[in-house]
């Protein structure tokens, strides 16, 4: 009998949606047919722009100006039961850290499908949006971190961390009851440069968008230390 297959067959691999045992020959690896069937992919090609919420594609021309963000690539809904599960159980109790590489993985391969031109590891990096120290301390991770560190590699792309930094800690925008509560906290969220870019090309990576303020806060840092053409991408928006 094939080694590959008695592993696979004595120690099969879970579905990170309902926990039933999956091949590790599955295409979908991290998930079953049918909770994979349940991530419906958004198109940003006829939503609205995730700053103001006109139609835009993602992000309108005159926020792409404002932001310095080029375009948005996001693997599924936040309104989507199973995605709003996963992403809380690693932001908040119990932190299921081990969901990040699979989300990462998702996340890679929605980006696959939705770029027409895949970023080349030569003139790209991968930024996750920072953590500040005091929920660092909390939580023990940065998840966005382990989710771009799981799609750097699936990339193929150098992934950065030292470039900008977070200068405060706030209360999630996940928290807020209102979309007027999350638009609060636009100007509190502050990040800086702490290095400079050497690669001119930066696909800024969280795990959730709301209102947008956070990768916009972060994407005028990273044009403030070089960062010459700047994408973002998410798990869930």
């Amino acid at each position: 009998m094939n080694r590959d297959y008695l592993s696979s067959y004595l120690f099969p691999n879970s579905c990170i949606g309902c926990e039933q045992p999956v091949s590790k020959q599955d295409p979908y690896r991290n998930f079953c047919l049918h909770c994979y069937s349940l991530l419906e992919c958004i198109d940003f090609s006829i939503s609205r722009c995730v700053f103001c919420n006109e139609r835009g594609g993602g992000i309108c021309s005159k926020c792409q100006k404002s932001s310095h963000i080029l375009g948005i690539s996001s693997a599924v809904s936040y309104s989507n039961p199973l995605a709003q599960s996963l992403i809380r159980s690693i932001k908040y109790p119990p932190y299921l850290q081990k969901l990040a590489e699979p989300l990462g993985v998702l996340l890679a391969q929605r980006i696959v499908e939705s770029f027409s031109t895949l970023p080349h590891s030569k003139n790209w990096a991968v930024v996750p949006v920072p953590l500040h120290k005091t929920r660092f301390r909390l939580r023990g991770f940065n998840q966005a971190e382990l989710i771009a560190r799981s799609l750097a590699i699936q990339l193929d792309i150098p992934i950065k961390t030292d470039i900008i930094k977070r200068l405060k800690s706030l209360k999630p925008q996940a928290l807020a009851q209102s979309r007027s509560q999350r638009m609060k906290l636009q100007k509190s969220h502050i990040f800086a440069p702490a290095s400079q870019i050497s690669a001119p090309n930066i696909l800024l990576v969280d795990d959730v968008i709301t209102t947008g303020s956070t990768i916009k806060s972060c994407a005028l840092a990273l044009h403030s230390a070089g960062a010459k053409n700047i994408w973002a991408a998410c798990v869930s928006h």
